[in-house]
């Protein structure tokens, strides 16, 4: 028996529900092709177009559904959605206007007029925009509407605002899908909460790729901060040797390691938890997985040798602490990669498709398209650290070119300024490469000013704190020589000290003989008696 369009569109909805939606295209397409003109297939078709991404499409099928129907606000309301989605502010505004003409008071149409201005960043504008949400909010309860209205509040700048009505939502629908997401979108800090809230929709949605993103990106942000101890902890190492004395010296070393290593390895051992659907997301293969632990551990070690080490007075620590930074450079290099990809996996799948399939619109992508928020997001992140960090390290750097009392001083101030410098100079390099960003473009032009201004300053801080590292070294090896050789099995060998063995011109003896030929009268004694 034939199934009547309203059945087929109840089990549409069901697919649509746990994900399904090529088949529930399927059985849509299918069912409108007998009949073309049913205002419920036609309006669970544009939603299914939107949940694949294919918003440009999910325009037509709305707008064909309003053709059918012109005075039914769902039709009205659907359109409005899609037009947002794809970015026509202007049609979303339009459609909800003719749905306020008839219902002024619907939760629906003022969010989604509200939505199409929030770019008028006027106060005006903001003001108006949060007014029209809270007018929704009063008619309306969904946890939809919560979640849109919290991203209009943090849109205009109210992000606390945003919070409160995120947390005040959860307590009514604490399973809230959109909800969850919205609380993700506002979280500042990635903690094991935000990661946990991550881990239970991805068991919902294991094949959600804005999920995917979302946990990729959690987990690369805890993993750089925490290898940020592997040039933080030389910088404050530096940094406390500099103006510390005798066991004090010590005992500030001990502190930064106890505070600074722990939080490196365990960064390293973050993909412990991961769920499995995502797991291929953290590891990029062939020889780099290996790098990287190496390069964190390498770097671990560096740390502990050359802190001790220059605690000691030698100023060779300097230079381990120098290539632990160098670690962690390596480190960034192969998680930056993966930050790439992810994103540009994120943005494959997530992209519009107008007249063609996914692969092709990943296709677009490489081909030199506009980055996609993914990327965007953490193309900003970086530009923002190619910022911030600079501006953070160099003023303390500067200490490094300071006058020294002894070499040990002298190398600790070297380090400091070599391993910001290196430091400085890789936060500006990631910045580089990611294509234009949206944004103002007087805007991105004192940034990109400022982060050459920052890079030379950098470079030039480089050169003179190598310089200064070798004459630490220099001087000390000058005022403390060898005077010992120590034998294989740890024995002290005697040493002569150079020169004792060089030979002496032997002194002149002057010995007086006698002449004996004067005297004639000696007796003969004959032969000897033996």
């Amino acid at each position: 028996m034939a199934q009547t369009a309203d059945e087929v569109a109840v089990h549409a909805q069901a697919y649509l529900s746990i994900g399904q939606t090529d088949r529930a295209a399927d059985l849509l397409e299918r069912a409108l092709a007998e009949d073309p003109d049913d205002l419920g297939l036609l309006l669970t078709l544009a939603k299914t177009r939107s949940a694949q991404g294919r918003w440009a499409e999910a325009v037509e099928v709305a707008r064909a559904a309003v053709a059918v129907d012109a005075v039914s606000p769902a039709a009205r309301l659907v359109l409005a959605e899609a037009a947002l989605r794809l970015g026509d502010t202007v049609l979303t505004a339009e459609q909800a206007e003719v749905v306020l003409a008839r219902r002024p008071e619907d939760p629906t149409a003022l969010l989604l007029l509200a939505a199409s201005g929030a770019d008028d960043r006027s106060p005006a504008g903001r003001a108006l925009t949060r007014e029209r949400s809270r007018r929704a909010l009063s008619s309306g309860d969904e946890p939809w509407m919560i979640a849109m209205a919290a991203r209009l509040e943090a849109h205009a700048g109210k992000v606390s605002e945003a919070r409160r009505l995120v947390s005040a939502g959860l307590e009514r629908h604490p399973t809230d899908d959109g909800l969850l997401r919205a609380r993700l979108d506002l979280a500042s800090e990635p903690s094991d909460e935000t990661v946990a809230v991550v881990e239970d929709l991805l068991a919902a949605s294991p094949t959600d790729p804005d999920l995917h993103f979302r946990y990729l990106a959690l987990v690369a942000q805890r993993r750089r901060r925490r290898l940020t101890a592997l040039w933080a902890a030389p910088v404050a190492t530096a940094l406390g040797l500099t103006v510390l004395d005798g066991a004090w010296r010590f005992v500030w070393v001990a502190l930064v390691l106890v505070l600074g290593l722990g939080s490196a390895l365990g960064g390293l051992r973050e993909s412990q938890g991961v769920p499995a659907p995502v797991r291929a997301g953290l590891a990029l293969g062939g020889p780099w997985d290996w790098v990287e632990r190496a390069a964190v551990r390498i770097g671990s070690l560096a740390v502990v040798l050359g802190s001790l080490v220059l605690a000691g007075g030698v100023p060779a620590g300097a230079v381990l602490l120098v290539v632990a930074s160098g670690c962690w450079v390596v480190a960034r290099a192969v998680q930056l990669r993966r930050e790439r990809r992810s994103a540009r996996d994120a943005d494959a799948a997530t992209r519009p498709v107008v007249g063609g399939t996914p692969s092709q619109a990943e296709d677009r992508t490489a081909a030199g398209s506009p980055p996609g928020p993914a990327t965007v997001s953490v193309a900003a992140d970086r530009r923002f650290q190619a910022l911030a960090t600079p501006v953070l390290l160099l003023p303390v750097a500067a200490l490094s070119l300071l006058p020294a009392s002894t070499p040990e001083d002298l190398a600790a101030r070297a380090a400091l300024g070599l391993v910001a410098a290196v430091v400085a100079l890789t936060a500006v390099t990631e910045s580089v490469g990611w294509g234009p960003l949206p944004t103002v473009r007087r805007t991105a032009v004192v940034q990109r000013s400022v982060v050459v201004v920052l890079a030379v300053a950098a470079a030039v801080l480089l050169v003179p704190s190598a310089d200064r590292l070798g004459q630490a070294t220099a001087e000390w090896t000058r005022e403390n020589p060898s005077t010992r050789d120590v034998g294989p099995t740890g024995e002290v060998r005697p040493t002569i000290p150079p020169g004792s063995l060089t030979p002496a011109p032997s002194p002149s003896i002057s010995v007086t003989v006698p002449d004996l030929s004067v005297l004639t009268d000696l007796p003969d004694l004959g032969p000897s008696q033996d």
